[in-house]
């Protein structure tokens, strides 16, 4: 394109004449370099900012008289209690319009454990049947009993009973280990401990694990993130299928792990009641330092798509952050990506602690007061003679 645009310019000062050409014409000239240094277009058009002001120019009431002073008490008024709203609890006001990735979609059913409770999105695009295999119906299993907080005591004991029978063993060999038999040792324990089974009836739905055939879907809503996945992203100007969550190692760098989203699929649980759950089925980037690297001066983070990730977890919640790719626009570094994090959509970073003030502590006054005991309410000094 930065080539044939000045070519296609001068083949069209020959064909129109000089009166036509102005400075839009030649715009384009400039227009492949400016997108290699700004990145996506929509961090940078006017759009926004010329919707803000049709929308301030609504505010005026007044409009043969003052008309600025209307726009400023109008704009004060609004930021006033936007400030104010976040001091105040949460407050559901139907007259509110939901805005873009804030929809929500749920059943009139009372769901019963916490982990099925994140149907707090909602799908789009046309939905489709998805037939899993013995490798991901078990990987998708695993993964819901490791974020189902009800689970983790069971984890406890199983663990202890490993220890019991095979005496000490390092953390690799017990997480290898529930990896591979926990899911089946957790249903056997819950199908022959009939009292447990009566005392949370969830847990035997939960340990039967999910049915076979899943929906899947294209768009999910959540969060305030639109997430999408590749196939259904290719062609597009805008990229959602970008996800990254945190991992065990230290750090909060290295312990990041980087995907894409190839599908997203709602799983189905047997049950009388309805259990449904969406997980995110991801490519991950190779997180070693041969597949990931952090500037040592920017801090940016760059993956190599050419290196994968060679253990098979491809399952994730909704608790993921969206992020996006941007390739080098040079030659040496194309086989690198860099590592964009978004911000998702109406969604203000609140998390304050409330701090004394220094006058308040440190004027603290003690309300209980000594007194001497009273034996005798006549005064010496006047009946002393």
């Amino acid at each position: 394109m930065e080539q044939n645009i000045p070519i296609i310019i001068c083949k069209l000062e020959c064909i129109f004449p000089p009166a036509f050409f102005d400075s839009m014409e030649h715009l384009p000239v400039h227009l492949p370099l400016e997108a290699k240094l700004g990145g996506l277009v929509q961090y940078r058009w006017m759009y926004p900012f010329e919707r803000f002001i049709n929308k301030i120019k609504k505010t005026v009431k007044n409009k043969k008289k003052n008309v600025e002073g209307c726009i400023s008490e109008a704009y004060l008024v609004q930021e006033i209690t936007y400030f104010s709203t976040h001091y105040f609890v949460p407050l559901a006001q139907y007259a509110s319009t939901i805005g873009l990735n804030k929809r929500t979609h749920q059943d009139h059913v009372i769901q019963t454990l916490p982990i099925f409770e994140n149907l707090h999105g909602e799908t789009s695009g046309k939905c489709s049947d998805r037939w899993l295999n013995d490798k991901e119906l078990a990987a998708a299993q695993l993964h819901v009993l490791l974020n189902c907080i009800e689970v983790k005591q069971f984890i406890e004991m199983y663990v202890q009973s490993l220890k019991s029978i095979y005496g000490d063993l390092n953390d690799n060999v017990i997480d290898t280990q529930i990896e591979v038999d926990f899911p089946r040792w957790f249903q056997e324990y819950v199908t022959k401990n009939h009292k447990l089974t009566m005392q949370n009836p969830n847990l035997y739905d939960l340990a039967r694990g999910p049915l076979r055939l899943a929906k899947l879907w294209p768009i999910y809503h959540v969060n305030g993130y639109q997430f999408n996945t590749t196939s259904w992203g290719e062609g597009k100007i805008t990229y959602n299928s970008g996800v990254c969550v945190k991992g065990i190692g230290q750090g909060e760098t290295s312990s990041d792990y980087y995907g894409v989203v190839s599908e997203i699929l709602e799983f189905e649980w047997r049950s009388q009641a309805t259990r449904k759950l969406i997980l995110f089925y991801c490519d991950w980037f190779d997180p070693s330092s041969r597949g990931m690297r952090i500037h040592n001066q920017y801090k940016i983070v760059e993956v190599r798509k050419g290196r994968k990730y060679g253990k098979f977890d491809p399952f994730i919640s909704k608790s993921a952050t969206q992020v996006y790719y941007s390739p080098y626009p040079g030659r040496q570094r194309v086989d690198w990506l860099v590592v964009m994090k978004t911000k998702p959509r109406g969604v203000v970073n609140d998390r304050h602690t409330l701090e004394v003030d220094f006058q308040v502590q440190e004027s603290e006054v003690n309300a209980t007061i000594e007194d001497d005991p009273i034996d005798n309410l006549q005064d010496d000094s006047v009946y002393g003679e």
